[in-house]
């Protein structure tokens, strides 16, 4: 079974600064798997520190992809792999259960 994985950003929280500008303190970021059929998807979110003399990207030029990077490197070679074997365990589950089969009742009043 082949899965397609995804990583998103679902928001940045941030603290505004005097010019207007934010800097972002957190990253709500959600994984999402699909095998074609199925869809799952685990949320989490990593605190940011703003390291001094560091580059600063202001918030209105920062991509999907560096934000994620951030979010990578906090969480680690380690628990990215546990995320994404979660993940397809997740699906593995979902796809093995079959969808219920419909009842269909009469009504429990008189008509």
């Amino acid at each position: 079974m082949t899965i397609e994985k995804t990583w998103t950003v679902e928001q940045m929280p941030c603290e505004v600064q005097p010019d207007g500008d934010c800097i972002v303190t957190h990253v709500q970021w959600r994984l999402m798997g699909t095998d074609g059929t199925s869809i799952v998807s685990i949320p989490g979110n990593v605190p940011l520190t703003r390291v001094e003399d560091t580059p600063y990207t202001p918030y209105n030029q920062l991509t999907q992809e560096q934000v994620l990077n951030w979010v990578k490197d906090i969480l680690g070679t380690e628990r990215i792999d546990l995320y994404n074997n979660t993940l397809e365990q997740l699906l593995v589950k979902v796809t093995a259960v079959p969808p219920p089969e419909p009842t269909i009742r009469m009504l429990p009043w008189a008509t």
